[in-house]
């Protein structure tokens, strides 16, 4: 790994630490915004007087693994100026994550789902807690991260439109 991939991964890695102290905060709740129409199903977990989520940890798991395949995909557009949504790709540069593909939310808490643009220039993940909430990380160029709360249908450069640029 070079020192400039090192560097550009330790900068996402503090930049998303921000979004993964955020989640456990009380003064954040990772609420989906109020113009969105996206709903918690029936066996979301409820909020606590603390604003925070009930089951946190499980929340904050599900956001630690999207910033850990977000830094792998980072890593490989560093290096090859395209994202992968191969499995063996990313496990040889994140291995500590269980790889699905696709657009729809995992039902499995512990796995995320990967879908590339058709230019290999965004790579779109997604993890779903055992709550039922849904996390979208969007990594394209050059560098950029972008957070969102729905399921995504397409996985392109127009979808970044929709989500809040994280860092970049």
């Amino acid at each position: 790994m070079t020192t400039a991939t090192r560097a550009a991964g330790l900068a996402l890695l503090l930049s998303l630490g921000l979004l993964a102290a955020a989640c456990s905060s009380a003064k954040h709740t990772f609420e989906p915004p109020p113009s969105s129409t996206t709903t918690a199903p029936a066996s979301a977990a409820t909020t606590s007087t603390t604003g925070a989520l009930s089951n946190g940890t499980d929340d904050a798991s599900v956001l630690t693994r999207l910033q850990n395949v977000a830094t792998a995909e980072l890593v490989l557009y560093t290096d090859n100026q395209m994202v992968s949504a191969s499995a063996a790709t990313l496990t040889n540069v994140e291995p500590g994550v269980t790889y699905g593909q696709g657009l729809t939310p995992p039902t499995n808490p512990v796995e995320v789902n990967v879908a590339v643009s058709a230019d290999a220039q965004y790579a779109c993940l997604t993890g779903q807690s055992a709550s039922g909430r849904v996390y979208v990380l969007v990594v394209g160029p050059p560098a950029n991260v972008y957070e969102g709360f729905m399921a995504l249908t397409v996985c392109d450069a127009a979808v970044v439109q929709h989500l809040k640029l994280v860092t970049g």
